[in-house]
């Protein structure tokens, strides 16, 4: 039981007690917590799902809208957490797409894509690169 959970209890029976003079008994008393962290679940990647190496290190394509890089990172936005989905052009080495989100999923990405996609005016023989996250190897 932790500090804030000792004090309520003892509020409930009647006793007003700061965590600060609980955590200075239990110091003196030698009692410790033992906290229990949690384990962060993470989506499987697809299994099924394979593709080969066609970028091959090749960062440097020679015109735009060749091969097309993206990734999502999250931020926080006014103590909101958020997610900036960006597309880069890795020839210009500019945005050419970004979409925040509060969810991370594939609908951000797939969003964030077609949105670049059309418009760039729909270019054609177009690699996107990726990390290959959940949300890129989605099958929806």
């Amino acid at each position: 039981m932790g500090l804030k959970k000792i004090r309520i209890k003892l509020e409930e029976k009647g006793f007003r007690v700061s965590q600060k003079k609980i955590s200075s008994i239990m110091k003196t008393n030698k009692l410790v917590i033992n906290r229990i962290r949690t384990k962060l679940v993470y989506p499987k990647k697809n299994k099924d799902y394979t593709i080969r190496n066609e970028l091959k290190q090749n960062f440097n394509p020679d015109k735009p809208n060749v091969v097309w890089a993206s990734d999502v990172t999250y931020i926080k936005v006014n103590d909101i957490d958020c997610y900036l989905c960006v597309i880069m052009d890795l020839f210009s080495r500019k945005a050419v797409g970004y979409m925040v989100s509060t969810t991370n999923t594939d609908s951000l990405t797939t969003r964030t894509f077609n949105k670049a996609y059309f418009e760039r005016g729909e270019p054609q023989g177009l690699m996107f690169h990726s990390d290959r996250g959940s949300n890129y190897t989605s099958k929806k």
